[in-house]
C-alpha cells in the first residue's frame, strides 16, 4: 500500500495534466481564437498604414515625372504643327484639289478598306479562340486548385479528427487514474482507522457471540490472558484479511484502467475506418452526380442537334414545294 502523501502528488499531477489536455482540447475546437484575433487585426492595421504612405510617395513620384513628360511633349508639338502647317501650305491650296485627288484614289480606298476588313476579322477570329483556349486552361487549372484544396481539406481534418481521439483517450485515461488514486486514498485512510482501532482493541478481551464487547478485568490471570491473546490473534488475521480484500480491489481497478485503454484503441480505430469509408462514399457520389450532370448535357446538345436538323429538312421542303408550284 501506497503512503498518502505520495498518493496525493501523484492526484495532484495528474489533476494538472487533465487541465493541459481540456486547453488543448478547447485550442482545437477554436474556442481560445480572441487572442489570434487581436493580432491579426494589429498586423493588418500596420499593414494598411504601410500600403498607404507607399502609395503617397508613389504619387508624388508619378506627379513629378508627369510634369516633365508634359513640357517634353508641349516643345514637340510645337515643331510638329510648324512643319505640318508649311507643308499643307506648299502642298494642298484648296479643297477643290484635295476632293480631285480624292475622287482619282477612290478604287484604292475601297481595296484598302476591303483588306483593312479582311485584317480586322482576322484578329477577331484570333482573339476569340486565344480568349476560348484562355478560358479551358484557366478552367483546367482552377479544377486542379480546387481538388488540391480539398485533399488538403480532407487531410486536415483526418489530423483533427485523430488529435481530438487521442486527446480524448488521454483524457479519459487520466480521469481513471485519478479515481484510482481517489479510490486508493480513501481505502488507506479506511485501513488506517482499521489499524488504530484495533491497535486500542488487542488491549482488550472480545466476547465470542455476537454482537461483540470489548472489556478488561481488573486481575488478568491465566484464562484471561489466553482469552486476550486469543483476541489480538483474531484482530489480527481480520486486519490482514481487510489489506487483502483492498489490495483486490486495487488490482481489479487497475484491470479495468488496462481493459478500458484496450477499448478506446479500438473504438478509435473503427472509428476512423468509418470515417473514411464515409468520405469515399461521399466522394463516389460526388463523381456519379458529376457523371450524371455530363449525360444530361450531352442529351440536351443531341436533342438540340436533332432539332436543328429537323428544321433543315422542313425548310428545305417548303423550297421543294415552292419550286414546283412555280412549275405548274
Amino acid at each position: 500500500m501506497n503512503d498518502i502523501n505520495s498518493l496525493q502528488k501523484q492526484l495532484e499531477f495528474h489533476k494538472k495534466v487533465l487541465n493541459d489536455l481540456n486547453d488543448s482540447m478547447k485550442e482545437l475546437n477554436g474556442e481560445n481564437s480572441s487572442n489570434d484575433d487581436t493580432d491579426f487585426r494589429k498586423t493588418k492595421n500596420n499593414r494598411l498604414k504601410k500600403r498607404k504612405l507607399n502609395e503617397n510617395l508613389k504619387r508624388l513620384n508619378d506627379d513629378d515625372d508627369d510634369d516633365d513628360v508634359e513640357d517634353d511633349l508641349d516643345a514637340k508639338k510645337l515643331s510638329l504643327q510648324s512643319s505640318v502647317v508649311n507643308q499643307s501650305v506648299n502642298v494642298i491650296k484648296s479643297k477643290e484639289e484635295l476632293i480631285k485627288i480624292q475622287n482619282k484614289d477612290s478604287r484604292s480606298h475601297q481595296r484598302n478598306k476591303r483588306i483593312l476588313g479582311v485584317i480586322l476579322g482576322t484578329l477577331k477570329k484570333f482573339k476569340c479562340e486565344e480568349s476560348e483556349q484562355a478560358n479551358t486552361e484557366k478552367v483546367q487549372h482552377r479544377k486542379e486548385i480546387e481538388e488540391k484544396i480539398e485533399i488538403k481539406k480532407i487531410e486536415e481534418k483526418r489530423k483533427m479528427i485523430e488529435e481530438k481521439q487521442k486527446l480524448e483517450i488521454e483524457k479519459s485515461k487520466n480521469l481513471k487514474k485519478i479515481e484510482i488514486i481517489e479510490t486508493t486514498i480513501h481505502l488507506t485512510e479506511c485501513l488506517n482507522l482499521w489499524k488504530e482501532r484495533h491497535s486500542t482493541l488487542k488491549k482488550f478481551i472480545r466476547t465470542k457471540s455476537k454482537p461483540f464487547i470489548f472489556y478488561l478485568p481488573k486481575i488478568i490471570d491465566g484464562l484471561n490472558q489466553n482469552s486476550l491473546d486469543e483476541t489480538t490473534k483474531n484482530l489480527e488475521e481480520e486486519l490482514n484479511s481487510k489489506k487483502i480484500s483492498l489490495e483486490n480491489e486495487l488490482q481489479l481497478l487497475d484491470k479495468e484502467v488496462k481493459d478500458s485503454n484496450k477499448n478506446n484503441c479500438l473504438v478509435t480505430q473503427v472509428k476512423i475506418k468509418q470515417k473514411d469509408l464515409k468520405l469515399n462514399d461521399f466522394n463516389d457520389e460526388d463523381e456519379f452526380n458529376e457523371d450524371k450532370s455530363n449525360n444530361l448535357r450531352l442529351e440536351d446538345e443531341m436533342e438540340e442537334d436533332n432539332n436543328v436538323e429537323m428544321t433543315v429538312v422542313l425548310e428545305k421542303s417548303k423550297k421543294s414545294d415552292k419550286i414546283s408550284c412555280e412549275e405548274q
